[in-house]
């Protein structure tokens, strides 16, 4: 996928999801970061990092869209808009706990405490990880830290291209 920075604190992200659909993602938000760190970004490194797998990113690759959201190109499967809506609405849940985990962890990054004990507990007392994950939070930090460093390196209107494991992996699943 790619993020494209616009003028001032603007930016938007064009996925191609597995099914041959191009979608485009407005963005505008950061998180507490230095650099900013746009917060799509900050979704894709911790939902990949973590393995959540129906966050924001998750979502929008099986096909869920959500406001900000347009499709640019490709053939839609009929009914796709409904089943867009049923998507994001079946992982309700697992997108609000994609959030805070997003804000946690870019909060526990920032003030340089992804160790911290007592900030993982609370953590993952709001948060259901598979036994790993909050051993994995070091590795999101830095990969945090590197994705900010590379998009406040990019101009305005030019685009920083990001993988993401999860959709490489449902890409070849869906064949």
């Amino acid at each position: 996928m790619t993020f494209h920075r616009e003028s001032g604190r603007a930016y938007h992200a064009i996925i191609d999801r597995p099914d041959g659909v191009v979608v485009r993602l407005k963005g505008g938000s950061y998180n507490p970061f230095e650099p900013p760190l746009p917060h799509d970004i900050a979704h894709l490194v911790v939902e990949d990092g973590l393995g959540l797998e129906h966050g924001l990113w998750g979502v929008i690759a099986a096909g869920g869209l959500f406001g900000q959201n347009a499709v640019l190109a490709g053939r839609r499967r009929p009914h796709a808009t409904r089943r867009a809506r049923e998507l994001v609405k079946a992982h309700h849940d697992e997108l609000n706990q994609a959030e805070m985990v997003v804000a946690a962890v870019c909060r526990m990054v920032h003030e340089g405490r992804e160790g911290d004990r007592r900030m993982l507990a609370q953590l993952t007392g709001r948060w259901r990880p598979d036994p790993a994950a909050a051993g994995r939070i070091p590795a999101v930090g830095a990969r945090l830290r590197e994705a900010a460093a590379d998009w406040d390196a990019v101009p305005v209107g030019e685009t920083l291209a990001l993988e993401w494991g999860g959709v490489s992996r449902r890409a070849r699943g869906a064949r």
